[in-house]
């Protein structure tokens, strides 16, 4: 039986879970159970396998010389100061910083049998070239399917490098030329690529490295994503830059069928393709609920800040980038049934406890240690199913509104559906508190309960809490809360006074996901600026009320809500379940 030298020259190591530390020489290597476990000795620049019982992993890719190595053009060139900016999270602090220049350029490989047209090598120079060399020779050696196909190396000193074999296009080049549909499927594809990428490798943070870094590519034959870091250049002011999101709402289920590479660019066949029928002039609901659809509508979050109860949900507002309190609501949605009922979260403290909620509604805290000086918060949503489908509704429905505004359809990014509120109780920093070590042992905070009524007309929910903006909150030595602490005593005792913080959350689509559903609706013989796609989708209908033109808005989008059709408070009183009359203040 041969024996593993996986622990020669080790001067220590140290287990933590399934995280190994070994140290060797020069270098301190991270080892996670279940992966390939790998090992560096400085040394003898040898690195071994576990799963080659000793074998170095130099064994396992093409040993090329320089001369097998022909540079066809620079691809790009990165000076990486791992002292002035980490690359990637790393999860051993410990590991040295290192200093080196990276360059990538299209080869051709001599000596090699096969045709390997599609290669690069990413060459490494400086004061640490080879440490880094060795470092993503370990993480490229981890074969996955989002990643680049390591097929050689040259393991000279002062000028290392790593060959990738793999016949890709880099993403942001088909951003630029390609169809709203690909985009859609594209970014889809990008985020499940990110959300499963092996914390081993590097995780979120190095697909999100690769993608600023202009290393994100898309394969040939199968239309995969797959990140490296043989960039083809920085991003900059890219297309892709200023279209693609990261922070989207939903995580995507993958899709069922792999759009080949020749699709992107042909709207008509991929959308034949994805449907798995030819063009038409009509549509059925089986047809369009399908998850081809999905891939067209994966919106982001964007949040606004709120001043006052009540609060409408779900609403169409206006967003603006520059000012997060910037916002109008243009429309809404008619006769939502009720299944599209609000939900409240229990109270919980930032430290991840949850309040105890009383039979009159309000919530309960222990004011000890743990909760002294955290925030408090609750949120009202939307099951994630019915707020993806008014989503949808909205997306279907962007060029009707456009059309029923006269507005600019290339600014309707800058609308979306307001589906959630996040209420929070936060100490007021100006405020002297007592010291947390002193406070009386039994003393409590109780919340009020956020109280929802939805509309039986128009289906839309009126959020509201506290009685006339008071009676947040109040403090008592009684478990049940039967008598409040007054604000005197409060003060006296050194509690802290709390003030509310109340934001709105809304989902907002890209420009591209608009023409992409437009070109759906075309496709099967709709006309956008209508809402028949919608109605026959069996979604939401939108109502707009165009009542004046901001003169401050030149894109003509500008049109409030009649509030009246949304709160008839005769038909639509407040339903807010209140028992604390018993609780006089002292």
């Amino acid at each position: 039986m041969s024996t593993s030298n996986f622990f020669q020259n080790t001067s220590h190591s140290s287990f933590e879970g399934s995280h190994i530390i070994n140290t060797a020489g020069d270098h301190i290597t991270n080892f996670v159970a279940g992966d390939h476990i790998t090992q560096i000795i400085g040394p003898q620049d040898q690195i071994v396998s576990n799963g080659a019982r000793g074998e170095s992993i130099f064994n396992q890719y093409h040993d090329l010389r320089r001369c097998d190595i022909l540079l066809l053009q620079e691809l790009s060139k990165r000076e990486v100061d791992e002292e002035e900016t980490s690359l990637w999270s790393d999860r051993n602090p410990m590991r040295k910083k290192l200093k080196y220049t990276r360059t990538a350029h299209s080869v051709k490989l001599f000596g090699v049998a096969g045709d390997h047209s599609h290669c690069v090598a990413m060459h490494y120079s400086g004061r640490d070239a080879y440490a880094a060399w060795e470092r993503d020779l370990l993480k490229y050696s981890n074969h996955h399917q989002n990643v680049m196909h390591l097929f050689g190396l040259n393991r000279q000193k002062s000028n290392p490098a790593l060959v990738f074999c793999d016949d890709v296009v880099p993403m942001a080049q088909i951003w630029e030329k390609c169809t709203s549909i690909a985009k859609c499927y594209l970014q889809v594809c990008f985020d499940l690529a990110r959300w499963d990428f092996p914390e081993s490798m590097g995780g979120r943070s190095f697909a999100d490295e690769s993608y600023t870094q202009g290393a994100v590519f898309v394969r040939r034959d199968t239309g995969m994503i797959c990140f490296g870091s043989q960039s083809r250049g920085v991003m900059g002011s890219q297309l892709i830059t200023r279209e693609l999101r990261f922070a989207t709402s939903f995580m995507p289920e993958e899709p069922e069928k792999l759009l080949p590479f020749d699709l992107f660019h042909d709207e008509t066949r991929a959308l034949e393709y994805l449907w798995g029928i030819p063009k038409k002039d009509s549509l059925s609901q089986q047809i369009i609920t399908g998850s081809a659809l999905d891939i067209l509508g994966f919106p982001y979050y964007v949040s606004g800040r709120e001043h006052m109860f009540p609060i409408a949900l779900p609403l169409i507002s206006s967003w603006a980038a520059s000012d997060d309190d910037s916002f109008r609501t243009v429309g809404w949605f008619k006769k939502l049934g009720r299944s599209y009922t609000f939900m409240v979260s229990p109270w919980r403290s930032n430290s991840g406890k949850e309040g105890i909620q009383l039979e009159h509604g309000w919530t309960r805290f222990h004011y000890d240690v743990t909760n002294w000086g955290k925030n408090f918060t609750s949120d009202v949503h939307l099951h994630q199913t019915f707020e993806r489908k008014l989503m949808s509704a909205w997306l279907c429905q962007g060029m009707f509104f456009a059309n029923a505004t006269e507005g600019d359809i290339s600014r309707l990014y800058q609308y979306g559906v307001r589906t959630g509120v996040e209420i929070s109780l936060m100490p007021d920093v100006g405020t002297s508190v007592l010291h947390p070590n002193i406070i009386p042992k039994n003393i409590f905070m109780f919340i009020a309960p956020v109280s929802l009524n939805q509309c039986s007309e128009s289906g839309s929910t009126e959020v509201s809490w506290g009685e006339h903006g008071e009676n947040y909150y109040y403090w008592s030595f009684d478990p049940y809360g039967s008598t409040q602490i007054s604000w005197r005593v409060c003060d006296l005792i050194g509690l802290p006074k709390y003030k509310v913080d109340i934001k709105h959350w809304a989902v907002l689509c890209p420009n591209y996901q608009f023409q992409a559903i437009q070109q759906v609706q075309k496709f099967f013989g709709y006309d956008p600026s209508t809402q028949d796609f919608a109605r026959a989708y069996g979604l939401p209908l939108l109502e707009v009320i165009p009542l004046f033109e901001n003169p401050g808005k030149s894109h003509g989008m500008c049109n409030t809500l009649r509030v009246f059709d949304l709160f008839d408070y005769q038909d639509c009183h407040r339903s807010i379940h209140r028992e604390i009359g018993q609780l006089a203040c002292c």
